[in-house]
């Protein structure tokens, strides 16, 4: 039997009621109450808020990577980030499907990431696609990049910016939904 978490990043529809998605609420569970946690530490305790986030992550921040609070991820160790990253304050990720930040990535205050989406029949029935940041690029503030999106390298992502298809290397993107507004 595959692992519930590769059906979910392969793409595959699961039934949230079915007794086999239970790691994935009991992952649920430990990314809120992680989440929790961190927002619940004083800023100027960076070394218990990195130590909390790597925890969350279920591996070590690279470089000098560095995640303000407050946050919200669901699924920590579904999120993998780059060396060198910045994420600014307020991210909320909904990581079951896998996401993938870069090296060099800057994040702005109060993106969304998401990876996962409802059957409109049977809004019990997940399906996920993972997203994929690429090196260097940057995400402005209030952005939200959908499922199955990949933000090519160097690219930037403008404020407020609904990524629902793929964004080139490159590229800025602005508007809603996201549209190539020129090329670097």
């Amino acid at each position: 039997m595959t692992d519930i978490f590769e059906r979910l990043a392969a793409g595959e529809p699961v039934d949230m009621r079915s007794p086999e998605y239970r790691p994935a609420i009991e992952e649920l569970q430990r990314g809120s109450l992680l989440s929790f946690r961190i927002n619940q530490t004083s800023p100027a305790d960076r070394d218990e808020c990195r130590r909390l986030i790597e925890e969350l992550l279920g591996r070590p921040l690279e470089g000098h990577a560095d995640v303000l609070s407050p946050l919200q991820v669901d699924f920590g160790r579904n999120l993998r980030l780059g060396r060198d990253v910045f994420v600014n304050h307020s991210l909320t990720v909904m990581a079951i499907g896998g996401v993938s930040i870069g090296d060099g990535v800057q994040i702005g205050p109060q993106v969304t990431i998401v990876t996962d989406n409802h059957d409109p029949y049977d809004r019990f029935v997940l399906h996920c696609s993972p997203v994929s940041i690429e090196s260097g690029a940057w995400i402005g503030a209030r952005a939200v990049i959908c499922p199955g999106v990949t933000v090519g390298e160097n690219a930037i992502v403008a404020a407020g910016a609904v990524v629902t298809k793929d964004v080139p290397t490159n590229a800025v993107v602005g508007g809603c939904p996201a549209k190539v507004i020129r090329m670097l």
